[in-house]
């Protein structure tokens, strides 16, 4: 059963390993920012994608040993890749999902901030919130990446409603730069605490 939080408690700690990164950003130069943070993004993608064959060769060594009928799962009885299919339904396609959703954000957040002059985002700050998409597309959250993204634009135009009409400084934006990994953080805690207890 602790198999299960593994990708949960992993996500946890890379949220919070970018976090401090967030806090600590000026001391390291946009360059080191840049490389640290789609290096984030890549390793989790590859620890996700061990997970996965690690799951899969868990229930293959599980189906031998408890013999028929799990047995019949497998070779000869069955073709290798139902194995690789069920695992795959049962794990990887959330991540699929909320990977391509993860890019897509990349890309076109890249896209838009370069034609606005980096308006938008840090040089960092589309692969923190990418890391978060797709780390959140895991199998216990499913698609909470979208409540994520929800909560993100909510707090966002609140903070800049708030700065523009009561406090009446409009020429500041709010930027989402320190919303990201709270927010991740408090979605898969909330995930794990609350919906599956």
């Amino acid at each position: 059963m602790y198999i299960y939080y593994f990708i949960p408690v992993f996500s946890v700690v890379i949220f919070f390993a970018l976090f401090v990164f967030q806090i600590f950003r000026r001391t390291f130069s946009d360059v080191f920012c840049s490389l640290a943070s789609k290096w984030l993004f890549i390793f989790s993608l590859l620890v996700v994608i061990y997970w996965y064959f690690y799951l899969t060769a868990l229930q293959y060594f599980t189906w031998i040993e408890a013999g028929p009928p799990s047995l019949f799962f497998l070779p000869p009885y069955e073709n290798i890749f139902y194995l690789f299919q069920y695992h795959f339904v049962r794990f990887l396609m959330y991540f699929c999902i909320s990977f391509v959703i993860a890019i897509l954000f990349i890309f076109y957040g890249k896209r838009y901030n370069k034609k606005f002059d980096n308006k938008f985002f840090e040089s960092e700050e589309l692969y923190i919130g990418g890391t978060a998409i797709f780390l959140l597309g895991n199998p216990s959250g499913r698609y909470l990446w979208i409540f994520y993204l929800l909560a993100i634009l909510f707090i966002g135009l609140l903070a800049s409603f708030f700065i523009n009409k009561i406090l009446k400084k409009t020429n500041e934006r709010f930027s989402f730069y320190y919303l990201w990994m709270p927010l991740a953080i408090i979605a898969i805690i909330i995930n794990e605490l609350v919906i599956h207890n």
